[in-house]
């Protein structure tokens, strides 16, 4: 049947902190990314390091094409949409500002918003 849009549609917040580049993990449990909500963002690249163990092991996220996955965030007070496809299967998520190999500490505490969906709707 159909659900209600404010049924299947989710968010969490992933925090990083004031002087730091990575968030805290986001548990996704089994939904799937479908966008990032900014307010206020360092310039910076944001990136992502993902968990398929329960959190024990983080790993930093590439597309197939072995490129890191990278987000243009240059600024706060956006949306960005994401195809889920490419989170499926990932357990826990953190959020990184800037990449693995050069990371971007953020000067005041950023709040990302994760929008999630319920696979099956």
């Amino acid at each position: 049947g159909m659900a209600i849009l404010g049924e299947q549609i989710k968010s969490k917040t992933a925090t990083i902190a004031a002087g730091a580049s990575l968030s805290g993990a986001v548990v996704l449990g089994g939904d799937l990314l479908v966008g990032v909500a900014l307010t206020t963002w360092d310039s910076a690249g944001m990136t992502f390091q993902a968990s398929v163990d329960g959190g024990v092991t983080f790993y930093n996220v590439y597309k197939d094409d072995g490129v890191e996955l990278t987000f243009t965030t240059s600024t706060g007070n956006r949306y960005v949409a994401v195809d889920p496809s490419i989170f499926a299967g990932i357990e826990q998520l953190k959020v990184r500002s800037g990449t693995s190999s050069v990371p971007v500490n953020q000067t005041t505490a950023e709040v990302v918003t994760l929008i999630l969906r319920d696979p099956a709707s």
